[in-house]
């Protein structure tokens, strides 16, 4: 890549940058290259994606712009890290609209970051879309989740206990486990749950998009 410096006497005079470096066998001198954004159609993609998760705050504005299509790239926005200079809120953004994915791609993805993320945002996002499902298949991971260190992340998982009991299996999983308990606090904090004596979220959370049907 060229960079044009002062006119020196009448001289334009260049830098130019190597890429590799001189030293390195086969380093080439070259000029930049400009790429039209046109022929990548997934640049596109993810820029238009940018957008709507920096500029809609509502989830049900979200959920309206999404397309199936969507979902891979989501899954790539929501492993990047801020070493990646992604900006953090477009990766909290992507993993709360997962929700919308009721996919075992996605499924799997939640549940990884709700076990394995990195800070108390990311774990408490990630359980937050898995109870959105409103499945059986999250009250283990909820129960764990009720030991975290994070208030963020126990909120998170009592909030998502109340969404997960509204389903009739969801609720006998979550008795199950409240009797086969040991853990004396565990098995009040469970009994509180069930009988509603734990603050419900204000707001219900929307039902998942595009689910793929098992054939």
């Amino acid at each position: 890549m060229a960079i044009p410096l002062t006119p020196i006497a009448g001289k334009e005079v260049k830098f130019i940058l190597n890429e590799p470096a001189k030293e390195i066998k086969g380093g080439l001198e070259r000029e930049s290259t400009l790429i039209s954004r046109e022929k990548y159609k997934q640049i596109l993609v993810r820029e238009h994606l940018n957008k709507i998760l920096l500029n809609h705050c509502s989830n049900e504005e979200i959920a309206k712009m999404l397309r199936p299509e969507h979902e891979p790239i989501l899954h790539k926005i929501c492993l990047e890290s801020v070493t990646t200079g992604s900006h953090p809120m477009i990766r909290k953004k992507a993993i709360l609209a997962l929700r919308h994915y009721f996919t075992k791609e996605s499924i799997n993805l939640l549940t990884e970051l709700a076990i394995g993320g990195e800070d108390e945002y990311i774990r408490s996002n990630a359980l937050g879309s898995l109870s959105a499902f409103k499945t059986a298949f999250s009250v283990p991971l909820l129960i764990e989740a009720l030991k975290d260190t994070s208030d963020m992340v126990k909120n998170s998982a009592r909030v998502g206990l109340k969404n997960v009991i509204l389903d009739t299996e969801g609720k006998n999983v979550l008795k199950a486990a409240m009797k086969k308990t040991k853990n004396i606090q565990l098995k009040k904090e469970l009994k509180e749950i069930i009988e509603g004596k734990i603050q419900k979220s204000k707001k219900p959370l929307s039902k998942p998009r595009h689910a793929k049907k098992d054939k």
